[in-house]
């Protein structure tokens, strides 16, 4: 892994755990995802197994009604992000995450 994957693989997990924590726990959290306990324990518990592939974390993101690429910020940006989103229209939220999603696919 590059120094730049590594962090975007730190922050995944980060930002995965905050999401467990504010959705009230890893059980909640699997429920929200679609997966089983014991895969979300694999990738956010105590001594992850296993890390956020860009596949499931879109898929975190769209079960939170998170813009794309949000669990892959250090999350003192995520919080600056995440509050002017939360501001957002719902038509508003469209454009920004269609933008977003325009910009993700353009740097594939």
């Amino acid at each position: 892994m590059t120094l730049i994957s590594d962090q975007v693989e730190i922050n995944r997990r980060n930002n995965a755990r905050e999401l467990a924590r504010e959705c009230g726990g890893q059980r909640a959290f699997a429920d929200r995802i679609n997966r089983q306990a014991n895969q979300v324990n694999h990738i956010i518990g105590k001594t992850p197994r296993k890390n956020i592939g860009k596949e499931l974390a879109r898929h975190i993101e769209t079960c939170f009604d998170k813009p794309s690429g949000w669990l892959d910020i250090d999350s003192n940006s995520v919080s600056e992000v995440s509050a002017i989103y939360d501001r957002l229209s719902p038509e508003m939220r469209k454009v920004a995450l269609s933008q977003l999603r325009a910009l993700e696919k353009a740097s594939e």
